[in-house]
């Protein structure tokens, strides 16, 4: 297994309020190289134990992830608490790190 201790995964969170609900911004940052070290990202939204919903976006090489990429908007939440898990996916198919807000 390789070692990624160099790696960091940060998401940035924004909150806004719609006409339809709340609307939930999701950034990723992180150092690891896109399509080398990271072929993606995966993120899940529960609220309790209820899934939200979620999906997996491919890394794409020329993209400033050191700076931040959006990789989801989701619209339509009600106001209460959520969590939040995104994960980093290496080349193998592997989770290479893993954050829950």
């Amino acid at each position: 297994m390789r070692n990624y201790a160099l790696g960091s995964l940060v998401l940035l969170l924004a909150i806004a309020c719609g006409g339809s609900g709340l609307e939930l911004s999701i950034d990723l940052k992180t150092d690891l190289v896109p399509g080398r070290e990271m072929v993606g990202a995966q993120y899940e939204l529960r609220r309790g134990d209820t899934y939200i919903g979620g999906d997996e976006v491919l890394a794409v090489g020329g993209r400033d992830y050191f700076a931040g990429v959006r990789i989801a908007d989701v619209d339509g939440l009600a106001a209460g608490a959520y969590s939040l898990r995104v994960a980093a996916v290496g080349p193998d198919g592997e989770t290479i790190q893993a954050q829950t807000f």
